[in-house]
């Protein structure tokens, strides 16, 4: 899963929406009812689009934040 929706959320609000993709999730950002998705170039046709906001946070709060933070240290001592 790609995390590009979380800097963007991170820069100017709104939410990160998801929507399912041949089996697979697909995050993308919707600021001031206004959906930005930096990554639909990547799919041959075009994205019926979900929406779903409840998913995706559970999703990303599983997956990509939880792997961001429990990633061990690689510093030696």
């Amino acid at each position: 899963m790609s995390s590009d929706g979380m800097p963007v959320q991170d820069l100017l609000g709104g939410e990160i929406l998801k929507t399912e993709i041949a089996g697979a999730c697909h995050f993308y950002n919707r600021v001031v009812g206004e959906r930005f998705d930096l990554t639909a170039s990547q799919f041959a046709a075009p994205i019926q689009y979900m929406d779903d906001y409840r998913k995706a946070e559970l999703s990303l709060a599983k997956s990509v934040r939880g792997r961001l933070t429990a990633r061990p240290s690689k510093r030696r001592a």
